[in-house]
């Protein structure tokens, strides 16, 4: 900025914060707007901490939204098919962190913050605590699809920065690793390309359902985010990019799958020069590369350590600590991540986790009658696919910046299913407050329904017919 505007951003982010979490207790859905605008932006963030509580904004936001949607009388804790495995998910690792302990003396008590188990547990739940707070606060299509302008804008910052960070290296010539230097946010290249592999499938899904302006904003994300995909290099990224096209082709958009075949035929003529050799890399002369060559002994390893407590695990975060002088720390697999640090039962619960955020987004496409609704659900479901395969090559769901867009849809096509639910049980209210003509003139003797005499319940606070200026009216 040529004006130096750039040096206030961080107090004008600093008074957002302290402003929103005020806010937040007479509005809650502030927070959710918020928090969806600024988590994806670990860089913004990063300079709050020069602030007092500055590294504790996004705790206290979440305590002032939670008091009030209390105050509010509302519950965070709103039954749907995601809410046990949510719940277990927060149970399972915290405990977990106990038998860590137990297992390794040497470990500090699951109480100590900082770069701690404990204090990656803290930051870790705060993700499943934000779905929670999306479905105790956001309880109208307008709501749901403001929370969605708040994530558009952070994926086309985050798209922005990472093309002026690519321009001036050449994609077009042979792969080298120092293409990949992007930054450390979203836990490297391979969990930024999935970031932007998500956001994008979403646009794709909702694309036919948005405004015109808002359809070319859009189209621009889409651009960056495939961009993003293509130059982050990332195989698994690659990979899931295929299957979900394909998913994407078989339930909506049928032109789509030629194009993934043709594209897979002809990867090597149009795919930039460098993006076919990291694809190639995976597998020459017979042999891994060096890069995945080193994950097996990780994975092996991984494997007998969890057999020290194969039903809770070593300790959320902990698995770090058996590698201890190793050159990877990580098991670079979110599956055995799961296993290793929080056993059977986590890893139950995750893959529960996972399989029911699917259905949702499936079973919301299939069921709601909404295009829009439709079209969120079927955003999620590609995205909840893309998390499944992209798991397989590292961990892509603990960061905060990478997830919290997931998290956050999860919670909206939960609320999507009320709404629809709430709507199909408005129409069946009306029809029985309609009194068949019968009724009112034939024989007087006719009981009057029940309904009629007394009234009906009161509505449910959910709204499927306001709606943000953002999708074409349905």
């Amino acid at each position: 900025m040529g004006l130096g505007l750039h040096r206030f951003l961080p107090y004008a982010l600093y008074l957002v914060f302290i402003g929103g979490a005020l806010i937040a207790m007479i509005k809650p859905t502030f927070a959710v707007y918020l928090l969806a605008l600024t988590l994806p932006l670990q860089h913004a963030r990063y300079h709050l901490s020069d602030f007092p509580l500055g590294g504790h904004l996004m705790d206290i936001l979440l305590i002032f939204a939670a008091v009030g949607v209390v105050i509010q009388g509302g519950s965070m804790v709103r039954k749907s098919p995601l809410l046990y495995p949510v719940l277990g998910t927060i149970m399972i690792s915290y405990v977990s962190l106990w038998v860590g302990v137990l297992l390794m003396p040497a470990l500090p008590l699951p109480l100590q913050l900082g770069n701690t188990p404990f204090g990656n547990w803290t930051i870790f739940v705060k993700l499943p605590i934000l779905f929670l707070l999306v479905c105790g606060t956001i309880t109208t299509k307008k709501q749901m699809q403001i929370a969605l302008v708040c994530m558009l804008i952070a994926f086309l910052w985050v798209g922005k920065n990472f093309y002026r960070n690519m321009e001036g290296r050449d994609t077009g010539e042979d792969f080298s690793y120092d293409l990949r230097t992007t930054g450390a946010d979203f836990g490297g290249s391979n969990g930024k390309a999935t970031y932007q592999l998500e956001g994008t499938l979403c646009l794709i899904a909702i694309l036919g359902t948005l405004r015109k302006l808002w359809k070319l904003l859009a189209l621009l994300a889409i651009g960056l985010g495939g961009y993003g995909v293509l130059f982050a290099y990332s195989r698994g990224a690659y990979l899931a990019l295929l299957v979900c096209l394909l998913y994407l082709g078989i339930f909506k958009f049928r032109l789509l799958v030629p194009l993934v075949i043709g594209l897979v035929i002809m990867a090597p003529v149009v795919l930039p020069k460098s993006v076919w050799e990291r694809i190639q890399m995976t597998y020459q002369g017979g042999q891994l590369d060096a890069s995945s060559e080193q994950r097996l002994p990780v994975w092996e390893d991984a494997i007998e350590t969890a057999q020290r407590d194969p039903v809770l695990g070593v300790g959320f975060n902990c698995f770090r600590f058996y590698r201890a002088g190793q050159r990877l720390l990580d098991t670079h697999n979110m599956y055995l991540k799961a296993y290793v640090e929080t056993g059977m039962l986590g890893l139950g619960c995750l893959l529960i986790l996972w399989w029911r955020m699917f259905w949702a987004g499936h079973g919301l496409f299939h069921t709601a009658t909404d295009p829009f609704l439709r079209a969120l659900g079927l955003g999620f479901a590609a995205a909840a696919i893309a998390v499944i395969v992209v798991n397989v090559t590292g961990d892509r769901w603990t960061y905060i910046d990478l997830s919290s867009n997931t998290w956050i849809l999860a919670g909206l096509v939960v609320q999507a299913k009320a709404l629809q639910g709430a709507a199909s049980d408005e129409s069946e209210l009306q029809q029985e407050h309609e009194v068949p003509q019968s009724t009112v003139q034939g024989n007087p003797a006719t009981p009057m329904p029940l309904r009629v005499l007394i009234g009906s319940p009161q509505a449910r606070p959910l709204s499927l017919t306001t709606s943000f200026p953002l999708v074409r009216p349905a």
